[in-house]
């Protein structure tokens, strides 16, 4: 990842590539994390959603961030099923899921 203050600077000067890049970076982290128990499926998902939006929505973003829910709500189900995450999780999957479903239609 970049420097928090050169990410900023890139940030501020309006480099989309430095935001997409960075929120790649993170999504991919809290991905990670959740994985392990250190975040939340909401983490994740917040992190997908800005991703796509330094995408500008297009297309293949959109495609890609369905295909990212979709991931997110495999590992939510095995660990729902594993005792390791709250029912609820899955839940909330379930609507990152069917949002990103809607976007891609629309």
């Amino acid at each position: 990842m970049l420097p928090l203050a050169l990410f900023v600077s890139l940030a501020l000067a309006g480099d989309p590539t430095a935001l997409r890049v960075e929120a790649e970076a993170v999504t991919l982290a809290r991905t990670s994390e959740y994985a392990a128990g250190a975040a939340s499926a909401e983490d994740v998902y917040r992190w997908s959603v800005r991703w796509l939006d330094a995408e500008r929505r297009s297309p293949a973003a959109l495609a890609a961030h369905l295909a990212r829910m979709l991931a997110l709500a495999e590992l939510a189900r095995t660990r729902v099923q594993t005792g390791v995450a709250r029912a609820v999780e899955g839940h909330e999957a379930a609507w990152y899921v069917a949002e990103a479903r809607i976007w891609t239609a629309g």
